[in-house]
């Protein structure tokens, strides 16, 4: 684990501090689709933002919906300033 390579940098790591401060930031396997990003982008900065979620791949999968927004919000938020 992961399936990709860790490339956060500096920087990147900074932002994602700042804009979810109460996530921890963690190396875990996830979406196949960044190990994709990973493979064509050799110098990018790959991380994978997720709203919290229980019971993943499960029948018993679930996410507050009450924090949808304020996800959204943020990682809107984050892409703007990627993208600045």
């Amino acid at each position: 684990l992961p399936e990709w390579p860790r490339r956060l940098s500096p920087e990147m790591e900074a932002l994602c501090r700042e804009i979810f401060p109460e996530s921890a930031i963690v190396i875990e396997e996830a979406t196949n689709e960044c190990g994709i990003f990973a493979a064509h982008l050799p110098k990018a900065s790959v991380v994978s933002l997720q709203c919290p979620y229980k019971g993943a791949h499960s029948t018993g999968e679930c996410i507050s919906l009450k924090d949808i927004g304020t996800y959204y919000t943020r990682i809107r938020e984050f892409i703007q300033r990627v993208g600045a």
